[in-house]
């Protein structure tokens, strides 16, 4: 739980690795007007939630000829 706060920074990790791979997924997902959400347990497990907002042009194509301007 204490390491929730930086998980998402970059080169922090409580393993052998570079602590890149989190901060790099924050950025892309930063980008793209998302957000990540974190959930988790000792012992249990952790699930990142990924939310990415569509994109008008997706909406159109997903909705053919009934398409609003969104």
């Amino acid at each position: 739980e204490e390491n929730l706060p930086h998980i998402f920074e970059p080169f922090f990790s409580t393993k052998e690795s570079s602590g890149l791979g989190l901060a790099v997924v924050y950025r892309i997902v930063e980008q793209h007007d998302g957000k990540i959400e974190v959930e988790s347990k000792p012992h249990e497990g952790t699930t990142f939630i990924i939310h990415l907002p569509r994109r008008p042009h997706q909406v159109k194509q997903e909705l053919g000829s009934n398409a609003v301007n969104v």
